[in-house]
């Protein structure tokens, strides 16, 4: 069995404020306040980018961002746990 993928929600507007990203979220009719590393696997994971597997993102991520010193299982429980979050308020959807 392939591994879950995860896609950011195509119309999701943001803007950034005082170190958060605000996030409207049409499809609910919500507005999210997100903190970090919250902005940046969403945009790991944004449309232009493409569906990601877990291991996926964290390269991205890794890729996108100096990580040094982190340990990547460290890395990827953080991800797995914002990403169970993200897909319950229904910023991200399995691709």
């Amino acid at each position: 069995m392939a591994e879950r993928r995860h896609i950011a929600d195509a119309a999701m507007p943001s803007v950034v404020m005082e170190g958060f990203a605000v996030v409207y979220h049409a499809a609910s009719g919500a507005t999210h306040l997100l903190a970090s590393p919250v902005p940046e696997i969403l945009a790991a994971i944004a449309p232009d980018r493409g569906a990601a597997t877990l291991d996926e993102i964290v390269a991205r991520l890794r890729a996108d961002y100096d990580m040094d010193g982190g340990d990547a299982a460290d890395v990827a429980a953080v991800v797995a746990e914002r990403l169970d979050e993200l897909t319950v308020s229904g910023l991200v959807r399995a691709a």
